[in-house]
C-alpha cells in the first residue's frame, strides 16, 4: 500500500510536483536547469538544490 503518490508537470523551465498524501493534495511549482548530468531545482523562496543523474 502506497501512503503518498506523486506526479510532475514541465512547463517551459517549471516543474509542477504534485503529492496525493491519504487524501490531501498539494502541488508545488520550482524553476529547474539542466546542465550536463546535473539538475537544479530553485524554489519560490530563492533556495535550490542540485541532483546529479543517476549512473
Amino acid at each position: 500500500m502506497s501512503l503518498a503518490k506523486m506526479s510532475y508537470k514541465v512547463k517551459g523551465d517549471t516543474i509542477e510536483l504534485t503529492m496525493d498524501m491519504m487524501g490531501e493534495k498539494e502541488t508545488m511549482a520550482s524553476k529547474f536547469k539542466i546542465d550536463g548530468d546535473t539538475l537544479t531545482i530553485t524554489d519560490e523562496e530563492g533556495g535550490s538544490v542540485a541532483l546529479k543523474r543517476a549512473k
